[in-house]
């Protein structure tokens, strides 16, 4: 519905998918990005990205601080769509993403279909699945040495194999 392949949307989700096991109850999964934080704020919070419950304890820390650089800097979902993102997947803003997407997967998904439709580079870079591109736009330039472009083709096959 957005003009990408399916395995390549499903790349995105399966390559997030190590964080599937992580999951505690009915908790979305997360993933709190200190940096962003700390730019946001100039306030620097260790997360461990030990398990979701380190997720949560540093997410709820920097909650503390400042409630709306701390839902720019978070990853929600099973796409692990940014705070920052919000607009673009189709959110007035962050909080109201969080709200939304707390409802499962479906919305999780839909809101993934709203950042690919209105994220032009991230479309056509899952269009002709340059894995390196999609990365780079997901993860920014480190995203080598998470291996991220790899997990992403990985997914692509995976979907492909299931579609």
């Amino acid at each position: 519905r957005v003009g990408v392949p399916e395995a390549a949307a499903a790349a995105i989700v399966l390559a997030e998918g190590h964080l599937a096991a992580a999951t505690q109850g009915d908790r979305m999964l997360l993933r709190f990005e200190p940096y962003a934080f700390f730019q946001a704020t100039g306030r620097w919070l260790v997360a461990t990205h030990k398990d979701q419950a380190a997720e949560y304890r540093s997410f709820e820390q920097a909650r503390g601080i400042d409630p709306n650089a701390a839902f720019q800097s978070v990853r929600m979902g099973v796409a692990q769509i940014g705070g920052a993102e919000a607009p673009l997947a189709g959110f007035t803003d962050a909080q109201a993403m969080w709200q939304q997407l707390q409802a499962g997967p479906e919305p999780q998904l839909d809101a993934l279909f709203h950042l690919i439709a209105a994220h032009d580079d991230l479309r056509g870079a899952l269009q002709t699945e340059d894995w390196q591109a999609v990365a780079e736009l997901r993860a920014g330039p480190g995203y080598g040495a998470l291996g991220y472009d790899d997990a992403l083709a990985a997914g692509a096959e995976i979907g492909r194999a299931h579609v």
